[in-house]
């Protein structure tokens, strides 16, 4: 009779773990579509688990490129962005959209399996929970800004088999140009010459990164490659820099043309005529609140303060050259000498200008 019952009970138990087991999966959700950018878009269809977080790719060919910011949002993108955790790119894929997975901030775990040959403009950005990343023998091409803008990577391995990129110091670097694409949060830039430029944005976005060393083998610094750093307060240029230094003031500057090219926390533009032009996005989202332009400066590119947010700039030359795309934020109060050329284009632009003191 206890054997009985010792069976019955058994038997409950597994049908209760049965029932449960199937309750907990009917409550995950699945979602499905196309996402292949060839033909109709069926050559690659997604899917997307709730309760695993799972957003997984099948298929062959090209995947479509998307665009940041609703543009043209991937169809994962507005309903699920915040519920992704891991991405799963399967076999048969050759290449990761423009954007595929763009402010995905909960993404954590991301697979690029062999094969794939091309990572898409800003494929990664904005990745802040991605921790680590690893680019497998097969990929040949790597966009703009793909592992930009407040990606949390930490750390960076290239395939030792891929004949176009390689890894070091935790920087993705195209081999034959010697140009640093992407950085990271804990990238130090090798200095045995196998890199002599720095890409555009290749450290955007890096928000642990509070100093960087730039040394004497650097010739090329592109735009804007290290905005949105805003702990980076201390760059230190080698002493055998010709190219690039700053002279202690955490700015970069290019000696051949006398031109301030980006600044970071606690800069501070020189004013001992080293510096006589303001570049294009030289100033773009600099995290600081105000700056003043020395009376060396003779002329300001357009696109100077393109992005920025400072809450006052003060002009120290009565007649610098401003140039009227210069972008200085409608928002920013304009200080200079009355009749001077910063108060025509603060009256141009609609910035309130109120006179040096």
């Amino acid at each position: 009779m206890m054997k009985k019952h010792w069976k019955l009970l058994l038997l409950c138990v597994a049908i209760a773990t049965i029932m449960c087991a199937l309750c907990f999966s009917l409550n995950a959700v699945n979602y499905s579509g196309k996402c292949g950018g060839e033909g109709d878009g069926s050559n690659i269809t997604w899917s997307f688990n709730t309760d695993t977080g799972l957003l997984k790719f099948e298929g062959t060919g090209k995947m479509a490129n998307y665009g940041p910011d609703g543009a043209f949002p991937s169809p994962w993108y507005d309903k699920y962005e915040s519920q992704i955790r891991s991405v799963e790119i399967g076999e048969g894929i050759t290449s990761i959209g423009s954007c595929a997975f763009y402010k995905c901030i909960y993404l954590s775990s991301a697979v690029i399996p062999e094969g794939v040959t091309t990572l898409g403009d800003s494929a990664f950005s904005a990745c802040r929970s991605l921790k680590e990343i690893y680019i497998p023998s097969t990929v040949e091409k790597i966009g703009t800004r793909t592992f930009s803008w407040f990606v949390g990577l930490e750390k960076i391995t290239v395939s030792e088999n891929n004949p176009v990129f390689h890894s070091d110091g935790n920087c993705i670097i195209e081999t034959a140009t010697k140009t640093l694409l992407s950085g990271c949060n804990t990238s130090v830039i090798p200095t045995d010459g196998s890199v002599t430029a720095i890409g555009d944005w290749a450290f955007s976005g890096c928000k642990k990164l509070s100093s960087i060393v730039i040394p004497d083998c650097i010739t090329s610094i592109g735009e804007n490659p290290f905005v949105f750093c805003d702990n980076l307060s201390t760059v230190i240029f080698g002493e055998g820099t010709t190219t690039y230094y700053n002279r202690d003031l955490n700015c970069f500057i290019s000696t051949n043309e006398s031109k301030l090219i980006a600044i970071c926390k606690n800069g501070v533009i020189p004013t001992d005529g080293s510096v006589t032009t303001i570049g294009a996005r030289a100033l773009s989202y600099a995290p600081i609140p105000s700056i003043n332009i020395p009376s060396a400066i003779a002329q300001i590119d357009a696109g100077a303060f393109s992005g920025s947010s400072f809450e006052k700039v003060f002009f120290l030359s009565p007649d610098v050259i401003i140039d009227d795309g210069a972008d200085i934020p409608a928002s920013t109060v304009i200080y200079g000498d009355a009749g001077s050329t910063a108060e025509s284009y603060a009256q141009a632009h609609g910035n309130t200008f109120a006179k040096v003191l």
